[in-house]
């Protein structure tokens, strides 16, 4: 009795292309294993890559994306490919997508669109949610070999809605995170620059006390002169406020022409005849009341605004009447006593810097104020962000452990937490691009400290932990010269942004030890990737020729054993030139490919045993070859 297959992720159930170099090209897939089979140039591969292009399960790399898109338009020549797919919901539908080019040669952005199975759009928004799949090239699988952040997008896979729920959640609070670094870097950059005023104070209240003791200032003028220094603060009030009066007319004005505006750059005439008419007309009358009503509450804030314009006025002739009334009565102060007048004017420049110097502090009090906020703002998010990385760690080392569960002794694979610290050793480089070794430099601090422990290092002066970050290297002056370059504020806002990835390492076991992927030959690579992409996983798996640089005995004991082992719960779509892979590999479903006058042809569709005389025929190298290597074995 067949097992039951639980589907848990989308599925592949047909395609079919419309133009270029395959057109008329259909296919039903099967559950199990699938097998794509032709001679070279039928167009084989480029039936998975229309499939990954029409689902938009692109390359990771942008130039690997702009390549395959390209394929892709070469190849269909203007016209589209449909793919038939199971939600994992159970219903149906139609994913097409064309290639369209600007005259310049410019690939143009085209989304799949979603229709029903008679062929109607749906208007339903695509995304990789209709069908979830697996896609590898024979080069993309030696850059998983090669790569370890291929190998971690690897690992992610086996979990990748429960990763990918995380890295969304990671994105919003890092977003949030950035935005708090970067309001807070003007506001330690006013900061710096009010702070070393305020060593003067001490000495401005000093010399007050001494001009304000009984040696001839008498009280009626220092009152006079405490007045004038007020006088300078309310015409300030006074002048920045009407300021601000004068300056809403003009955005009020812009805001009612804009918004005026907005609907004379479209031509009616021109849409008389549009298809959504209705919504057009709908549109118009939406905007059209919307903009009477903002008239008129335009007209009522105006009048608003004249009226208050018109009070601050008259406020501001009567505090210059008052204000001229004022130095009057200062002027006669000072004539009733002469020998205080040089005290006295002496006492008014310090009143001033007095008053100055108080204003710097009552801001640089509300700058710390507002500092300290989003600073613990930021650690409540940095915790957050700390929580996040770890279920994500957490997550990966369970995937770490089945892979080896499974694979163990012949593949290891490890996974170190924070390890990759690229990110932040390519943010220290440009911070301290300006310094001797400054490369040399950032490749010893980021290994020895955390992109926060950096940050706060740098702000409190802190010259014993950037020493021990540099080791036995450092000294004075270089320990003073990197924290000279790191104190920019925007500098510090990128390093603490900086993220320390986990690291995988996949490795294959060669004779008693085992060795990096990265240092294997193109067969090794192989055979320490291909059995972790055959492993169980809920997504359809499509790979271009899992056997190449593989030996047959490799293909029979490890491929065919892991589809077998497989199939039964993951759709399996593979193009091959070997026979074992159909046959002792149990393909439910073949597509058979050729090609003439420049044209490719399916030429068959059926299980291997349907389709055993082709499979004979191009992969076996013909009847009689095969019969006479049967002899020879026999």
């Amino acid at each position: 009795m067949a097992e039951e297959r639980k589907i848990t992720s989308g599925r592949l159930l047909g395609m079919n292309i419309v133009g270029g170099f395959l057109n008329g090209t259909s296919y039903d897939f099967t559950e199990g294993l699938n097998c794509i089979i032709g001679a070279r140039g039928t167009g084989k591969t480029s039936c998975l890559e229309f499939i990954r292009y029409c689902l938009d399960v692109m390359p990771p790399e942008p130039k690997a994306r702009e390549r395959l898109s390209r394929l892709v338009a070469a190849n269909l020549r203007g016209g589209h490919i449909d793919v038939k797919v199971r939600t994992r919901e159970g219903l149906e539908y139609i994913i097409s997508r064309s290639v369209e080019t600007s005259l310049t040669g410019d690939l143009l952005d085209t989304r799949p669109v979603v229709k029903s199975l008679d062929g109607n759009a749906t208007g339903i928004p695509f995304s990789d949610a209709f069908c979830r799949l697996d896609m590898f090239s024979q080069n993309e699988i030696e850059e998983i070999a090669m790569d370890r952040r291929a190998q971690l997008r690897l690992i992610d896979s086996f979990k990748r809605d429960d990763l990918q729920e995380i890295d969304a959640e990671l994105s919003r609070v890092k977003a949030s995170v950035n935005a708090i670094n970067a309001a807070i870097v003007p506001l330690r950059q006013e900061m710096s620059t009010l702070e070393p005023s305020q060593d003067r104070l001490p000495e401005v209240e000093r010399r007050l006390a001494d001009l304000s003791g009984g040696d001839g200032v008498n009280a009626d003028i220092q009152n006079a002169q405490a007045q004038r220094g007020m006088r300078t603060v309310e015409s300030q009030m006074h002048r920045r406020l009407s300021d601000a009066l004068r300056l809403f007319p003009g955005m009020l004005q812009h805001a009612s022409k804009t918004f005026g505006e907005a609907l004379l750059r479209f031509n009616g005439e021109e849409l008389e005849d549009s298809d959504n008419a209705d919504l057009v007309e709908q549109m118009t009358a939406v905007f059209n009341r919307c903009q009477e009503d903002a008239e008129d509450a335009f007209q009522q804030l105006g009048e608003h605004l004249s009226q208050a314009t018109s009070q601050m006025e008259e406020i501001g002739r009567e505090l210059s009447l008052r204000h001229d009334n004022g130095e009057v009565a200062y002027q006669e102060a000072l004539e009733l006593d002469r020998q205080c007048r040089e005290r006295a004017e002496e006492r008014m420049e310090l009143l001033n810097e007095r008053q100055s110097l108080m204003e710097s502090r009552r801001r640089l009090l509300e700058l710390r104020v507002q500092v300290e906020e989003k600073q613990n703002e930021g650690r409540k998010l940095s915790a957050r962000l700390s929580s996040l990385y770890d279920r994500r760690s957490d997550i990966r080392r369970k995937i770490v452990r089945d892979i080896n569960g499974r694979l163990c002794p012949g593949i290891r694979v490890t996974m170190n937490q924070f390890a990759d610290r690229s990110e932040f050793f390519g943010a220290l480089c440009d911070a301290l691009r300006g310094l001797p070794q400054g490369r040399h430099l950032a490749s010893l601090v980021s290994n020895a400290c955390s992109p926060a422990a950096l940050a706060d290092a740098v702000r409190n002066g802190d010259r014993s932990t950037i020493a021990s970050a540099i080791g036995r290297e450092a000294d004075d002056h270089q320990t003073a010269a990197v924290l000279g370059a790191l104190r920019d504020e925007n500098a510090l806002a990128r390093l603490e942004a900086a993220e320390l990835q986990d690291m995988v390492q996949i490795e294959l076991r060669v004779g008693r030890s085992y060795r990096p992927s990265s240092e294997l030959s193109t067969g090794q690579k192989c055979n320490a990737v291909l059995p972790i992409l055959l492993m169980d996983g809920d997504r359809p798996l499509l790979i271009d020729q899992p056997e190449d640089n593989l030996d047959n005995g490799y293909v029979h004991e490890i491929i065919v054993k892991s589809v077998l082992d497989v199939k039964g719960r993951r759709q399996l779509v593979f193009v091959t030139h070997n026979p074992n892979i159909p046959v002792l590999g149990g393909a439910e479903g073949m597509l058979v490919l050729r090609a003439e006058d420049g044209q490719a042809r399916d030429c068959a569709h059926g299980s291997f045993m349907d389709c055993r005389e082709h499979i004979i025929k191009l992969l076996e190298g013909g009847r009689e070859a095969f019969e006479r290597r049967r002899d020879c074995y026999k």
